[in-house]
């Protein structure tokens, strides 16, 4: 019993790896993007966190350039500080920032992956800024 319990841990935790030798679609990947606090008095520090989940095919997610576009009039790029040809054993699926927002107003703020001036996900989300 307990080795049939272990073949099967194991089969689902190298499924995607799996899938792809055995020729099935890769399935890509999904970012999403969180804020916290979502609303706040102005003027407000924002917390933004971009998560890369789930999905097998992360050729294009290693190293990403990545581009916040804060709707305020601003936008913050960070390249990769990383080498594009290390294996993707050091995928970063996290990206976090912060950003001070002085006028209130309704924002919608988004971030974009890029790998070689090629966009290959994004993802947005609206957050919310009242006067005192």
């Amino acid at each position: 019993m307990r080795a049939a319990w272990w073949t099967v841990l194991l089969a689902v935790a190298f499924a995607p790896a799996a899938l792809l030798e055995s020729g099935a679609k890769p399935q890509r990947p999904e970012l999403n993007l969180r804020a916290f606090p979502r609303a706040a008095l102005s003027p407000a520090e924002i917390h933004f966190i971009a998560a890369i989940e789930g999905g097998n095919d992360l050729d294009d997610y290693h190293c990403p350039e990545v581009e916040w576009n804060w709707d305020d009039g601003s936008r913050s790029v960070r390249e990769s500080d990383c080498d594009p040809d290390e294996p993707e054993a050091n995928l970063e699926r996290r990206y976090s920032a912060r950003h001070v927002y002085a006028a209130e107003g309704d924002y919608r703020v988004s971030v974009t992956l890029r790998r070689a001036k090629r966009s290959f996900a994004s993802a947005s989300t609206n957050i919310v800024i009242r006067g005192q």
